[in-house]
C-alpha cells in the first residue's frame, strides 16, 4: 500500500468521526451565552448525526434588553423561518442564522432571516 493511499484512508476514517460542535445556551439561563467567542468550549456540544448546522437565535426586546439562544438545528433549513417570527408585541427584532459551523461568519452562512416589528 502506498503512502498515499494509506493517507486518503486515514482521512476518510478520520472524517467519518466528524461530528459537528454548536454552543447550546441561551441568555435567559446564562447570561454568558451573550458573549461567546470563537474559541469558547464552555457551551459548545457535539450535535447528533442528522443535524442541519448551528443556529443562532438573537431577540430585541421594548425594554432594549437582548436574548441570544443557541443550539443545534435539525430538520429542514426552511423550517428557520418557522423559528424565528416575532410571537409578541414585546419583540421589537429577531434575527436568526443557521451556519455550516459553531460561529457564523458571512462565508459559512447558509441561512439569514430578520424581522423587524413596524409601528
Amino acid at each position: 500500500m502506498t503512502l498515499l493511499t494509506t493517507m486518503l484512508i486515514f482521512t476518510s476514517i478520520l472524517h467519518l468521526g466528524y461530528a459537528l460542535k454548536c454552543f447550546n445556551c441561551w441568555t435567559v439561563v446564562d447570561p454568558s451565552c451573550n458573549k461567546i467567542k470563537q474559541t469558547d468550549d464552555k457551551f459548545l456540544e457535539d450535535c447528533k448525526k442528522n443535524v442541519v448546522g448551528c443556529f443562532t437565535k438573537i431577540i430585541l426586546w421594548e425594554d432594549e434588553t437582548v436574548e441570544i439562544e443557541r443550539s443545534c438545528f435539525y430538520g429542514d433549513p426552511l423550517e428557520v423561518r418557522e423559528n424565528c417570527t416575532i410571537t409578541t408585541s414585546a419583540m421589537i427584532e429577531i434575527d436568526c442564522d443557521l451556519c455550516e459551523q459553531r460561529t457564523c461568519v458571512p462565508t459559512i452562512l447558509v441561512f439569514h432571516i430578520s424581522f423587524l416589528k413596524l409601528g
